[in-house]
C-alpha cells in the first residue's frame, strides 16, 4: 500500500503518510461532555479488522469504530454513559 509505513517487523501496526491524508476519527466522551474530531495516530490489527489508535487525556486508547456521522467520519466513544 503506498503511503502506509509499518511500526513493527510483524506489521500489525501501521500509519498513513503523509500527516495531510490521516484518517479522522470523531471521538465522543458523554460523561466529559466531549466531541471533537481527532486524527488516528496509528492504526493496529485485530483479526480480519483495525482498530483506531489515538491519545485522550494523556492516555493511549484504541477500539474499533461504531457508527459513521452525516460527514461518512468514523465515530469512536471512550467512556460513555450510553450510545445515543
Amino acid at each position: 500500500m503506498i503511503g502506509t509505513f509499518y511500526l513493527n517487523n510483524t506489521g500489525s501496526k501501521w500509519v498513513i503518510l503523509p500527516r495531510k491524508t490521516n484518517m479522522q476519527v470523531r471521538l465522543i466522551d458523554k460523561a466529559a461532555n466531549y466531541d471533537k474530531i481527532r486524527i488516528v495516530e496509528y492504526f493496529e490489527a485485530f483479526g480480519n479488522f483495525a482498530t483506531y489508535n489515538l491519545k485522550y487525556k494523556g492516555k493511549r486508547i484504541s477500539g474499533f469504530a461504531d457508527s459513521v456521522d452525516e460527514n461518512n467520519i468514523p465515530i469512536l466513544y471512550v467512556n460513555y454513559l450510553e450510545k445515543p
